[in-house]
C-alpha cells in the first residue's frame, strides 16, 4: 500500500529513522489500513514483552498506589508497560504468580510482599525473570527496595514530642508481617 519496502514499514513502524517522504507514505498507508502491530509476534522477534509485573497484597492500600506512581515513573520513556496484579493476602496467590512468570507474559517483577515465607524467597530467587523485592528478605541474593521503618516511627514520636504532644500512642500492622515485626 505504501509502495515501499518490507525493511522500510519495519523501520518506520520500529521508530528507526527513515526518509520524510517514507516515513509519510507508511504513516499514511498505516492509518488507512487501520494497522495495529500485532504484540505476541513483536515479543517473539525481540524476545521480550516490554510488559513489567507488579504483585501487591491489596490495590485498596494507599501505599501501594504511591507505590505504583513510582513505578511507573522510573518505567517512563522504556516504552514498558507495567501490569498490576492483586494478590490477596494467601501466600500460595503469590507463589503461583511467582510460578506463572515461566509462561513469558512480563520480563520482570516488581513484587511487595506483606508476608514472607521460606517458599516464596525460594520462588523468587528461582525466577525465570529479574525480580525486585519493595522491603526485606534477608540474606536473599535480590535487588531490594526497603525503608527503615525503626527510624521513620522514631522520628515520627520525636516530631510528635518537639510539637508538645505528651501521650503518644501508636497503632501497628499485624505483626505477622514484614512492615508489623519492622516497627515494633
Amino acid at each position: 500500500r505504501a509502495g515501499v519496502s518490507i525493511a522500510s514499514v519495519s523501520r518506520v513502524l520500529n521508530g528507526i529513522p527513515a526518509r520524510p517522504e517514507t516515513e509519510q507514505r507508511v504513516r499514511s498507508a498505516v492509518a488507512e489500513l487501520g494497522y495495529v502491530p500485532d504484540a505476541t509476534g513483536r515479543s517473539l522477534k525481540r524476545g521480550r514483552t516490554l510488559q513489567i509485573a507488579f504483585a501487591v497484597d491489596a490495590l485498596d492500600n494507599p501505599v501501594y498506589a504511591e507505590m505504583m506512581r513510582g513505578v511507573e515513573a522510573g518505567l517512563g520513556g522504556s516504552g514498558a508497560r507495567l501490569l498490576v496484579s492483586s494478590t490477596g493476602h494467601d501466600p500460595a496467590d503469590l507463589l503461583a504468580l511467582v510460578d506463572s512468570l515461566s509462561r513469558g507474559y512480563a520480563d520482570g517483577l516488581i513484587i511487595s510482599p506483606l508476608r514472607r515465607t521460606p517458599e516464596l524467597t525460594a520462588a523468587l530467587v528461582g525466577a525465570p525473570v529479574p525480580v525486585v523485592v519493595i522491603g526485606d528478605l534477608g540474606n536473599a541474593p535480590l535487588d531490594t527496595v526497603r525503608t527503615d521503618s525503626r527510624v521513620g516511627v522514631r522520628l515520627a514520636y520525636e516530631h510528635l514530642r518537639s510539637t508538645g504532644r505528651a501521650r503518644v500512642a501508636f497503632v501497628n500492622g499485624p505483626p505477622d508481617t514484614a512492615p508489623g515485626r519492622a516497627r515494633d
